[in-house]
């Protein structure tokens, strides 16, 4: 409960443990980022993030060509939702098709938290694990396979939740 150090300590590395709040859902995929500018082209939203963060690291594009991108706000006065198809991807950028989208998409801007969720072709790139303390079985732990559209209908293996659990 408590440290007293009388003459000397040394730390390598030090971790300070505190309490934590989510709103809304973890997702736990290949990739994510923060969108700091969106230019629309002729047939998509090309999605800047920053390239370095607050201490100077370099932060790298986990996204790829063929992978799903996904925003969802809960609790807001302005909720936003998409989940669009990335159909390109450089250094500090990705592409997402305006046409190729889940249902009543909306439009990416700068400040949207961006996941990948799913992919078209890579089996590898289609699992998530989703952690949900917002929707009608929270709070949850679900995991995903074959993620290759804008559908997690029969996609879910595992599900923990107070109101049933699932195992495949």
């Amino acid at each position: 409960d408590f440290l007293k150090i009388r003459k000397k300590a040394t730390f390598t590395n030090i971790t300070v443990q505190e309490l934590k709040h989510i709103g809304g859902e973890i997702i736990l995929s290949p990739a994510a980022m923060i969108c700091s500018k969106v230019e629309e082209t002729e047939l998509g939203y090309k999605c800047y993030f920053n390239t370095e963060d607050s201490d100077g690291r370099k932060i790298y594009n986990e996204f790829e060509a063929g992978d799903f991108a996904r925003c969802q706000t809960f609790n807001l006065e302005h909720n936003k939702y998409y989940w669009r198809y990335v159909s390109e991807v450089g250094s500090d950028y990705i592409v997402l098709s305006k046409f190729d989208c889940d249902s009543n998409s909306d439009i990416p801007e700068a400040g949207d938290n961006i996941s990948q969720l799913g992919n078209r072709y890579d089996e590898e790139r289609q699992n998530a694990i989703v952690l949900s303390a917002y929707g009608e079985d929270a709070p949850s732990f679900k995991q995903y396979n074959g993620i290759d559209g804008f559908s997690l209908v029969g996609k879910q293996v595992t599900k923990l939740s107070p109101y049933g659990n699932e195992l495949t």
